[in-house]
């Protein structure tokens, strides 16, 4: 990124922790979880709130603040009084790199879940492989859906020049696209996809080219890392608690899925077991697979160049002890 780049990315920062000064302070605290109610990487802060976690903790949390993925995510934990959240791992090393001074300290998610590509039932698209010379499209860039799309199509021996690639502004505004006749596939999620039925076609999931992903992390900034140490460990023990909870009490866990998701019982109960399943949360350690997918993923998007040293950019001394690994 060039300095001037750098300036302007800064700015817009600036100017989001400038609108978050103006915030109440009786509103209360809210974290930053990327696309938080869409994609299940955020569902275990709901069940940390809703079961107490939180509370137990002795934490004041008391909700969550959304956003469309990418950049934004960063720029809303910045913007935050308390610093801290979930993001895409894309966007958390691209700001990093840029020199934002933000450290990565838990794993969200252990592979891609639920994220596929959707087309049109009337399109002669019905693989990854007929994509070429098609138009497809991801959120917003540096994005989970970035990543794992040119991972996909990387892993399908498809070239970046062989097909057209469109930031959407979201997973609604590429539907939205889509059904216009602007892009020929689009990004979707759970439950969008068990309530489509026949009005999409499916192109591929990511998980059965990408097998194994840390792709969000928990991030806070260096400042608030030093300052709030215990702060943020029990906020990492409370995730934890959720996420052990979430697959010891499956049934118990499906009207918080149906309450995160904006969705009804019988639909959650459909969703849910998937993620289940798949073991799809992280307890918050990370997996060397995991964290290497990554460098691919930001290799192809271009905002790494060579390998990782992800000593630099993870620290985790706020996990529990027995969550810690060599990485």
């Amino acid at each position: 990124m060039s300095t001037l780049d750098r300036r302007a990315f800064l700015a817009v920062l600036g100017g989001a922790a400038l609108g978050a000064s103006a915030t109440p302070a009786e509103a209360g605290v809210k974290i930053a979880i990327a696309q938080y109610g869409q994609f299940m990487s955020g569902f275990p802060w709901l069940v940390a709130l809703k079961q107490g976690f939180i509370k137990g903790e002795g934490l004041d949390i008391e909700g969550f603040i959304s956003s469309k993925g990418g950049g934004t995510s960063v720029r809303n934990i910045l913007a935050s009084g308390t610093p801290f959240g979930e993001v895409a791992s894309g966007a958390a090393i691209a700001a990093i790199k840029q020199g934002v001074p933000l450290k990565v300290i838990y794993a969200a998610t252990n592979d891609a879940g639920e994220i596929a590509w959707m087309t049109l039932p009337g399109k002669p698209i019905s693989s990854i492989k007929d994509l070429v010379g098609k138009t497809i499209g991801y959120t917003s860039a540096k994005s989970t859906t970035e990543m794992l799309l040119r991972m996909s199509l990387s892993a399908a021996g498809i070239a970046p020049d062989q097909v057209k690639l469109v930031a959407t502004g979201g997973l609604g505004g590429g539907l939205s696209l889509l059904a216009a006749g602007g892009i020929d596939a689009a990004p979707i999620v759970e439950p969008t996809m068990s309530k489509a039925g026949s009005k999409y076609k499916l192109v591929f999931r990511a998980a059965d080219y990408v097998k194994q992903l840390n792709f969000a992390f928990g991030v806070t900034t260096e400042v608030y890392g030093k300052k709030e140490p215990e702060r943020l460990r029990k906020m990492v023990l409370a995730r934890r608690k959720a996420v052990d909870w979430i697959y010891a009490n499956p049934s118990a866990a499906v009207p918080l899925c149906g309450e995160f998701l904006s969705i009804d019982k019988d639909l959650a109960g459909k969703v849910l077991p998937k993620f289940i399943g798949w073991k799809y949360w992280s307890r918050g350690d990370f997996t060397k697979d995991g964290l290497e997918n990554n460098v691919r993923g930001l290799q192809l998007m271009k905002a790494v160049e060579g390998s990782v040293d992800w000593n630099k950019y993870v620290d985790q001394s706020f996990l529990p002890a027995d969550l810690r690994r060599t990485l």
